[in-house]
């Protein structure tokens, strides 16, 4: 390698020592210095929608204590059968129920896939709020690849056993 180096004159040595440092700045740009600007940037994006995510749970956590405290104080009371009401709401939501699974008791279970969380807190506000059907129980998690959630809710009226 030695011997092919000196072998050149010094302007082919020269181009090949300029053309040797470009090659290595083009490696080190593509290799090392973009995927790192470029993951930089992706974990600050995933940072800045953790944290709607967490505020906008906060707003719901919120609303939920407020609605459960109003229940406790007697404030809404259901006006009808929880399955029609919950469909009813779910479809003026733009709500697709997937499953619904009357209960023993007169409440009602349902799963919902696909849903902005915004527009699942809504409607829960809004059973609780206009027709006094609390949620018993609930599973929420998160679609992978979506900004949605699929959920199982436990609904039942005020007057239900476990309210």
């Amino acid at each position: 390698m030695k011997q092919l180096w000196m072998e050149r004159n010094e302007r082919e040595r020269l181009l090949l020592a300029i053309a040797g440092g470009l090659m290595a700045l083009l490696v080190l740009w593509q290799l090392v210095l973009k995927p790192v600007a470029a993951y930089r940037a992706d974990a600050q994006a995933g940072y800045e929608r953790a944290q709607e995510r967490l505020e906008e749970m906060q707003r719901a956590a919120a609303q939920a204590a407020a609605l459960m405290a109003r229940s406790r104080d007697g404030e809404a009371s259901p006006t009808g059968d929880v399955r029609g009401i919950a469909m009813a709401a779910a479809r003026a939501k733009g709500l697709t129920v997937t499953r619904l699974q009357p209960n023993d008791d007169g409440g009602l279970t349902l799963w919902i896939d696909g849903v902005d969380t915004r527009v699942l807190y809504d409607w829960v506000v809004m059973l609780q709020k206009d027709h006094g059907i609390v949620v018993q129980k609930a599973s929420v998690s998160a679609n992978d690849g979506a900004a949605t959630v699929r959920a199982q809710l436990q609904l039942a009226g005020k007057g239900a056993a476990g309210a």
